[in-house]
């Protein structure tokens, strides 16, 4: 230590001192009994304040609550759950307080120092390489919708050999996390208190309280807040259904300030919906930015426009499936093989008007292991053959099978942010009628991918992907206008 202090004291980026970490070395658990031991760390941070009086000293960055003297009250924790997140941030904040003993060994008691969260994440050390974009965004989130907490830091910037939390890799290469991690960590912040998605009803109408977050640049007492929808439907067509008008909001600077609360009515169909809000200057400067989602369920205006297979209806022989409620919503294979399914045009259904079909899927490769790999430079192709029986065959490139914050209802759903491309497969238009008629009288479906690059396959349905697509895989009928 006395060396380290010496050689290092005159960085200009290094802004405390640290002593030790998580309790390693001083005993565990048995710390908080060991008085000698506690003392002992006492006098080390005496001697560190003697060797450089002009940077906080603290004792040891703590997972255990376990401070003797710090001149930081700092803790860790690694949570990939949204609502223990948000339970345990609480109830650190509320314990924090000038004499409270939450956080010390016994007999030891909280001064005025200040409450810092010195590590976080949503994956630990023993998890491997999996997604870190949604706890980051989600985590983060929390923690800056509290004044007391004056700071954090994520774990970490780049993956080391054990741990793959990084934002890069680790030889500092990035991984794609789906949006721009600059806006989740602007000195400037946007807090929406609510979970990253939610299920709803379409129409139901939805009020999220804002806080400001106040630590950049800008100088002014006022921001304007804006927000705005987008649906994504089951086609994978993503449109812009409203800006709100903005309204000033508080916004001083050096505070978290309430911001009032975003209050919308959802679109009254089924789809996923993006709500994004933004805070900007009286010229037009957004200086915060943030977003939640909504999957609303319930009856599709395309009903009867569409035949769904769903992931239920595919068999193939090594296949497994991911299940919500019981329900099949994701199906893959590992290397080569192939899946079939049944399907019929419901009894009575109407083919009059259609002039056009569109094989519609959600589709990735499938990694060795059903990882949810973090996706980056490193990809996992795949090849696939798709048949309508022997009308007409298409072959496709899976390039990956990526795992981030846009795979929002693998995530949403526990599917650890997997996702595909969303496929669509015209059929030819002179083979419609015959399609038409061979569904009458039940038509094999089949995905096959080949030995040649046998990367696997994986299917998703409707609550697990990127798409909220009606089913695993669906027939899309298009009619002529004016049709039905």
């Amino acid at each position: 230590m006395r060396e380290i202090i010496a050689r290092d004291g005159g960085h200009p980026s290094i802004i405390a001192w640290c002593l030790f970490n998580e309790t390693w070395g001083l005993g565990g658990e048995a710390f908080r009994a060991e008085m000698g031991r506690q003392e002992w760390v006492e006098r080390m941070v005496r001697l560190a304040r003697t060797l450089d009086p002009t940077r906080p000293i603290e004792d040891n960055s703590p997972c255990l609550y376990d401070h003797v003297t710090t001149d930081i009250n700092s803790w860790h924790f690694y949570l990939n759950d949204y609502h223990q997140a948000k339970e345990h941030i609480r109830h650190v904040v509320e314990s924090t307080r000038p004499g409270s003993p939450f956080n010390y060994v016994p007999g030891r008691f909280q001064g005025r120092e200040p409450l810092l969260n010195s590590e976080y994440g949503g994956i630990s050390a023993g998890m491997g390489d999996r997604d870190v974009s949604w706890c980051f965004h989600f985590l983060t989130n929390e923690l800056r919708r509290h004044d007391k907490v004056c700071g954090y830091v994520y774990t970490e910037l780049q993956d080391i050999e054990w741990e793959r939390n990084g934002l890069l890799n680790y030889d500092r290469t990035p991984k794609e996390l789906g949006y721009d991690p600059r806006e989740i960590n602007r000195a400037d912040f946007l807090a929406l208190d609510g979970p990253p998605c939610r299920t709803l009803r379409p129409g139901e109408s939805v009020s999220i309280p804002a806080v400001s977050s106040h630590f950049g640049p800008f100088v002014g007492d006022h921001a304007t807040l804006q927000w705005r929808l987008e649906l994504t439907d089951a086609l994978g067509n993503t449109r812009a259904l409203s800006v709100a008008p903005g309204r000033r909001v508080p916004f001083p600077r050096f505070a978290v300030t309430p911001a009032g609360s975003i209050e919308t009515a959802l679109p009254d169909r089924p789809g996923l919906v993006k709500l994004e809000g933004w805070l900007q200057t009286t010229s037009g400067e957004v200086i915060a930015r943030n977003w939640t989602f909504f999957h609303l369920v319930g009856e599709s205006a395309e009903e009867g426009q569409v035949i769904a297979v769903p992931v239920s209806a595919w068999q193939g022989e090594g296949a497994r499936t991911f299940d919500v409620e019981g329900q099949p919503e994701a199906l893959w294979i590992e290397g080569a093989g192939a899946l079939s399914a049944e399907v019929r045009l419901p009894e009575g259904g109407p083919t009059d008007g259609v002039t056009g079909v569109r094989w519609v899927a959600e589709l990735s490769s499938c990694r060795p292991g059903h990882s949810a790999k973090q996706t980056d430079h490193d990809r996992w192709p795949s090849r696939l053959e798709v048949a309508l029986a022997d009308l007409v065959t298409w072959q496709i490139e899976l390039p990956d099978q990526p795992a981030d914050g846009r795979g929002v209802l693998s995530h949403h759903y526990g599917f650890a942010g997997r996702y595909g491309e969303l496929v669509q497969l015209p059929v030819p238009t002179g083979l419609v009628p015959e399609l038409l008629a061979g569904l009458r009288q039940g038509l094999t479906l089949t995905m096959r991918v080949p030995r040649d690059l046998p990367g696997g396959l994986c299917v998703y349905g409707a609550k697990a992907g990127r798409y909220p697509t009606v089913a695993g895989v669906c027939l899309w009928l298009e009619r002529a206008p004016g049709s039905g």
